[in-house]
């Protein structure tokens, strides 16, 4: 009995020797030179080859007592006797992850319709190729399935001697390794039959070990730490992964520690962690890099804040020479030191000549203990040639204001910018007061502007109208009653009393109007007298309250008190050295008789 199992040599070849019945573990690598052995195990019987019947250059071999006739060439036929053409071969690929390899007629007996079967696995990207044999039966030293690596073998209906030797005939569960790993992302394998003997087939599978995937970190990142250097938060792009070369079905996951958003600790220096990334194909297989997250310690002494004027667009002077640009001096402000006494410089300075393109005037601030900050004034001169972009504000924008009609912030999409002569991302697009600014009540105009790299402009408005918020009345609160007495003969008398109290949450109290009718220091006459008191805001929005003055009659001490006269008609008079009651206009005791 002959049996087979794979072995691995240096030279790069699958050999097919066998030892015994044993069968030797189930993976194996590619590498050997296919060997087929015969041993003699007659003893002193006739050999079945003499006098054999194959038709030259085709040779004879000894199976057991019998002979086969090996087919060369075009040879085919028991004895080799008949011619094949060339025509009958066939070319098919796979270039999916996974898949079967299956000979024509698999698994019919009906025998191969063609000479040559190539059949071609490549899947870029993949590290190896692993093949699992489910079933394997040829026609023994007649045909045989051959391989080779790579992915343009030799198409020839007859190669010359091209490939291994892989397997031959029938092999069982126990001579056939079930996987086998292919390094590399190619290999080929070609059916050789001479279609003379029906035999199933084989039928064999494949799966690709894909590449792992490539990570690529972001930038190291900066940030400047909070108050008192405790730290501050940091963010970043998320890091590129890609399959290197993977198929289209493999998925990746990439994941960071820390992740993006993460708080990163301060101190009085400057402080540096890093963060690791991984990208994960849902093989399994992975790639990593890492990169800093730097926070920079807070100086002592708290640095000016300079900002410069938007861009500053002039057209060239004729024959494109440059010309002059000039900007307002940027402001420039410090927690710790009067803005006036700051020092401002740019440089070039504002009036200076430019050439045509893109400039930049460096301004800087600085404050009298050496803490500095820069910013950029851009100038650009534009030729007279160029065509002015065309820039598109979004609709007008509307917020209610916060209490107290205070304003409100508002904010608006970036306006979109064209050019046929510039590429759109390269065009810069600002808005003065810029989105997020914080606007009065009433009908706000913001202007943007879009600039080409030629100094060409165009502008359109954005409408801002921030509504009043609704108005709340004021509260007032009146003091208490106010009793006086009356003046000697029931005339009544004046009363005075606090001013009412008034309030408004959307208003400072001390500009509300508060009034009294009549006002506090009036005359008033005997008896009970409704006084109303008024708050009003500067709204139009009012509430009132009362205050009751009581003017109480007298007691008996003047001539008066007590008098039967109409209300305050009554007046003291001297008559024969004795004071007297008069009720104005009447005489007479009783004050009946007409004056």
């Amino acid at each position: 009995m002959l049996s087979s199992r794979f072995v691995e040599s240096a030279n790069g070849v699958l050999s097919n020797g066998k030892e015994g019945s044993q069968t030797e573990g189930k993976m194996a690598t590619w590498t050997g030179l296919f060997l087929l052995i015969f041993i003699s195990t007659g003893h002193g019987q006739e050999d079945p080859c003499l006098n054999n019947m194959c038709e030259p250059p085709s040779t004879c071999a000894r199976s057991g007592n019998s002979s086969l006739c090996l087919c060369t060439g075009r040879a085919a036929g028991d004895f080799c006797e008949d011619t094949l053409f060339a025509l009958e071969t066939e070319v098919e690929r796979f270039n999916a992850p996974s898949g079967t390899l299956l000979s024509p007629n698999f698994p019919d007996l009906t025998p191969d319709m063609l000479r040559f079967v190539y059949q071609i696995v490549q899947v870029p990207g993949a590290v190896s190729i692993n093949f699992t044999i489910n079933f394997f039966c040829l026609e023994l030293m007649k045909d045989y399935l051959y391989y080779g690596p790579g992915n343009s073998p030799s198409l020839d209906v007859f190669p010359n001697e091209e490939g291994v030797p892989f397997l031959s005939g029938c092999e069982n569960d126990t001579d056939i390794p079930s996987e086998l790993v292919f390094e590399g992302d190619s290999v080929w394998f070609r059916l050789d039959t001479d279609l003379n003997i029906a035999s199933p087939g084989y039928n064999i599978t494949y799966l690709i070990e894909p590449s792992p995937p490539v990570i690529t970190c972001p930038e190291p990142v900066f940030v400047e730490s909070l108050d008192n250097n405790v730290g501050n938060t940091a963010v970043w792009l998320s890091p590129v992964c890609t399959s290197n070369g993977e198929p289209d079905n493999v998925t990746l996951q990439v994941e960071c520690q820390p992740n993006s958003g993460s708080f990163f600790p301060g101190s009085t220096e400057n402080t540096t962690s890093t963060v690791t990334c991984t990208c994960t194909n849902d093989r399994g297989r992975n790639d990593a890099c890492d990169f800093d997250v730097t926070v920079i310690a807070l100086p002592v002494n708290a640095a000016p804040v300079i900002i410069c004027p938007p861009t500053v667009i002039e057209v060239s002077q004729p024959g494109n020479t440059g010309n002059t640009a000039s900007w307002p001096l940027p402001t420039c402000g410090d927690a710790e030191q009067d803005p006036s006494t700051l020092q401002v410089t740019c440089t070039p300075p504002s009036g200076s000549l430019f050439p045509v393109g893109i400039n930049t005037a460096m301004c800087i601030c600085e404050d009298n203990e050496g803490a500095s900050d820069t910013c950029d004034v851009t100038v650009i001169i534009s030729t007279a040639a160029n065509s002015d972009p065309v820039i598109m504000c979004p609709p007008d924008v509307t917020v209610v204001s916060l209490p107290g009609n205070a304003g409100n912030s508002a904010s608006w999409p970036l306006p979109s910018c064209t050019d046929i002569d510039q590429d759109s991302s390269t065009l810069q697009v600002m808005c003065t007061p810029p989105s997020g600014s914080v606007f009065p009540v009433g009908s706000n105009t913001v202007t943007c502007e879009c600039s080409d790299d030629q100094g060409a402009v165009d502008t359109c408005d954005i409408i801002v109208n921030v509504s009043p918020s609704a108005n709340s009345n004021p509260v007032i609160t009146c003091p208490g009653e106010v009793t006086v007495p009356t003046l000697p003969g029931n005339i009544g008398n004046a009363a005075f009393w606090t001013l009412p109290s008034c309030t408004d949450v959307d208003q400072d109290p001390t500009t509300l109007q508060v009034m009294c009718d009549p006002p506090s220091g009036d005359q008033f006459p005997i008896g009970r007298n409704v006084v109303t008191c008024t708050c009003e805001d500067d709204q139009a929005a009012s509430v009132s309250c009362f205050v009751i003055v009581n003017v109480s009659r007298g007691t008996g001490d003047s001539v008066c008190d007590g008098n039967p006269c109409f209300p305050n008609e009554c007046r003291p008079v001297e008559r024969n050295g004795q004071t007297r009651y008069n009720c104005h206009g009447f005489v007479g005791s009783r004050c009946t008789i007409d004056d």
